[in-house]
């Protein structure tokens, strides 16, 4: 049987940095489930749904064998969690720090036992959701258009 590549997250929004980690990721396995999901860690950071957050991802030219997915949506597939790996993006040791709890809490919860960790290229090494929703904060149009798609640049300008 062969093993099911999944990158989860709430991409609230998705950005070129998690695109570049997919687009590796694709590379790798031809097939890559991109899972938008809600984390309750994250609730104060948390603009847009799971379904808002899946159809963003349709703004980015994506490789051919990506599917997208909510997190309800992916459990319905019924999928042996023993043939998923799992891929994690980190940009630094922080980051690392971060995803190998969150590799441990899935390997506890969903008996996830194999890992992908992809590091950023230097250019992303600051790109992330957190920026791009200051950015939209601050009404930085021009800094918000170089890490994510001009679409999703006009939602979270709109929400905020």
């Amino acid at each position: 049987m062969q093993n099911v590549c999944v990158y989860p997250g709430t991409f609230c929004p998705p950005t070129f940095g998690h695109l570049e980690i997919v687009k590796k990721a694709a590379e790798m396995f031809g097939e890559v489930y991109i899972i938008c999901s809600a984390n309750p860690d994250k609730e104060g950071s948390v603009l847009f749904s799971p379904e808002e957050c899946r159809e963003m991802w349709w703004s980015y030219d994506l490789p051919v064998g990506v599917k997208i997915a909510t997190l309800a949506e992916f459990m319905e597939k019924e999928i042996d969690f023993s043939r998923v790996v799992m891929v994690r993006g980190v940009r630094d040791d922080g980051d690392f720090e971060y995803e190998k709890k969150v590799m441990m809490g899935n390997n506890r919860e969903l008996g996830i036992d194999k890992f992908l960790v992809i590091v950023s290229e230097e250019k992303y090494k600051n790109v992330s959701s957190t920026l791009a929703r200051k950015l939209a904060t601050a009404g930085d149009g021009v800094g918000l258009a170089e890490i994510v798609s001009n679409e999703v640049a006009k939602k979270l300008m709109e929400r905020i």
